[in-house]
C-alpha cells in the first residue's frame, strides 16, 4: 500500500516535470532586431537588392514588404538581385525573402536623416528552417508525451485497495 502511494507520487511529479519542460526548452531566445533607416524615393519607392552570403545578387528572388495596416506588397528581383517597390509610406516595414529578412524604418522623400541609406540590402541564405528544436533531434517532445500517457494510464489503472468496494 505504501509502495503504491510513493510510486503514484513519483509518477505525478514526473508528469508535472514533463508538462513544464517542453515550454522551457522550446522557448525562443529574445530577438535582437536592428532597424535600418532607408530613404524612400519619389512616390514611396523602395530600392533594394537581395544578395547571397557571398554578396552576389540573387536572380528572381521573391521579396515581400509588410507594413502594419497595409496589404503585403510582393515583387521579384531582377537578374542582379535588384528590386523596386512603389507606393510605400514612411514607417516601419519588414522586408523578407527566402531565408532572410530585415526590419527597416522607411522615410518619406526628403525627410530621412543623413545617416539613412538610399536602398535596402537583404541577405538570403537560401534555406528556410522552421521550428525551434533542430538541436534536439525532434525526439524529446514525443518521448515526454509518450511517458506522460503511459504514466497517466498506470496511475488510473493502479489498484488502490485490496478489498472490493462492494460486497
Amino acid at each position: 500500500m505504501r509502495g503504491t502511494r510513493i510510486l503514484r507520487m513519483q509518477v505525478i511529479a514526473l508528469v508535472c516535470v514533463g508538462l513544464l519542460m517542453p515550454q522551457a526548452l522550446m522557448a525562443a531566445a529574445p530577438a535582437n532586431v536592428k532597424i535600418n533607416d532607408v530613404a524612400l524615393g519619389n512616390g514611396g519607392t523602395l530600392l533594394g537588392q537581395v544578395v547571397d552570403p557571398q554578396g552576389l545578387g540573387v536572380a528572381g528572388a521573391q521579396v515581400v514588404v509588410l507594413q502594419q495596416g497595409q496589404k503585403p506588397v510582393q515583387t521579384v528581383a531582377d537578374k542582379t538581385g535588384m528590386f523596386q517597390v512603389v507606393g510605400l509610406k514612411g514607417g516601419t516595414a519588414q522586408v523578407a525573402t527566402t531565408g532572410g529578412q530585415n526590419v527597416y524604418r522607411l522615410w518619406a522623400a526628403n525627410t530621412a536623416p543623413a545617416t539613412a541609406k538610399h536602398s535596402a540590402l537583404l541577405l538570403s541564405n537560401g534555406s528556410v528552417v522552421r521550428g525551434q528544436m533542430q538541436g534536439m533531434g525532434g525526439w524529446l517532445l514525443p518521448a515526454l508525451a509518450a511517458g506522460g500517457i503511459i504514466a497517466g494510464v498506470a496511475v488510473a489503472t493502479s489498484n488502490t485497495s485490496s478489498t472490493p468496494a462492494s460486497p
